[in-house]
């Protein structure tokens, strides 16, 4: 970004902003070998697909901002079924007034049985023109979007907890040059439910900010385990980072628990609350990696080389679902410098593993 965002004085003072205090987790430097084969793919038309959700009929949702064949396909919500089969295709998203493209990224269904949505502009502009939409649901079936937050720079994950929503805002400050600040938002379903969109205030709704790799993005995948603590992981340079909060729900502390060069990228990431467990992608290096929340040890899943992703191979993976007994894996494949995937595709797949 070209417009670094300035951040009072007072806010720093309410956020807790994430140094390089460490709690040890031991990386198993074999990979666990678990192969995945091919789930879904949707075809021509999804170009570039993101987030994943479950809905109240146990269905498939996932958010398509087509970055590459927007002017083409647009943008769109799919619901599937458990063999990944289309059922039906929401595309009626509003459009950004300023750049008159909408592209959604992460979801999760809120408390009110809506559908949340990341409106990531970073791709069409430089300024703060994300959002976050809502998808109303009425009788198991989407039927109007709305926007609900305005003003964020890159908005990435969403995830519920309660009553609020957190999102990944990936730049806070300028794109190129020096220590890139990113960092996690809150959103009380209150605020998100007074008919008329919000504007993002860092100094209300950040909570806390984690010091990035230059020119790289930071905040992205977002989670939180049985216990309710938090995790977020950063794109740009793989490091891995634990909230916890008081009673009153202000933030305790923020600690880096993984910054190793063994983990290139943090992507998207899901935790299984039952086996206090989370996995998480790094779409640098085409792996999913887990992370033994009980034991404390970080192992790989799976790695391969540069693929097109039609026999189930990763191919710049992004967002994972646990869903039955399986954990998905959307494949992104669109390529930015650095990444092991060289070329976009034609082949737009899903993969799936078989984890249970």
């Amino acid at each position: 970004m070209n417009k670094a965002v300035a951040i009072s004085a007072a806010a720093v003072a309410v956020l807790t902003v994430a140094g390089c205090a460490t709690q040890p987790v031991t990386f198993v430097k074999d990979t666990l070998k678990i192969q995945p084969t091919l789930f879904s793919n949707p075809g021509e038309s999804f170009s570039v697909m993101d987030g994943l959700a479950i809905d109240a009929n146990n269905h498939i949702v996932m958010a398509v901002p087509n970055y590459l064949t927007f002017d083409k396909h647009g943008a769109k919500i799919v619901t599937m079924d458990k063999d990944g089969q289309i059922i039906s295709t929401f595309s009626d998203l509003p459009k950004n007034k300023v750049t008159g493209k909408v592209h959604p990224m992460g979801i999760e269904f809120g408390p009110d049985g809506n559908l949340y949505i990341a409106d990531n502009q970073c791709f069409s502009t430089s300024e703060a023109e994300s959002r976050i939409l809502r998808l109303n649901y009425k009788n198991g079936k989407p039927t109007t979007c709305d926007v609900v937050v305005e003003g964020t720079y890159v908005s990435n994950a969403i995830r519920w907890k309660g009553n609020d929503l957190y999102l990944t805002d990936s730049i806070l400050q300028n794109l190129g040059g020096g220590g890139n600040m990113s960092g996690v938002m809150r959103f009380s379903l209150d605020e998100l439910s007074q008919g008329h969109p919000i504007k993002a205030d860092q100094e209300k709704h950040l909570i806390t900010t984690y010091e990035g790799v230059p020119g790289g993005f930071g905040a992205d995948g977002l989670s939180f385990d049985k216990d309710g603590n938090m995790y977020c992981g950063c794109f740009a340079g793989g490091q891995f980072f634990k909230t916890t909060f008081k009673k009153d729900g202000s933030v305790k502390q923020t600690v880096r628990i993984i910054n190793s060069p063994a983990f290139k990228c943090c992507d998207g990431m899901i935790c299984d609350k039952e086996a206090d467990v989370i996995y998480t992608t790094d779409s640098k290096m085409n792996a999913v990696w887990k992370l033994d929340l009980k034991n404390n040890v970080m192992q790989r899943l799976w790695e391969n080389p540069d693929a097109t992703g039609e026999d189930g191979s990763l191919d710049q993976p992004c967002e994972p679902l646990i869903y039955g007994d399986k954990l998905l894996v959307v494949n992104f494949d669109y390529t930015f410098p650095g990444l092991m995937n060289r070329e976009n595709d034609d082949f737009n797949t899903i993969s799936q593993f078989k984890i249970k």
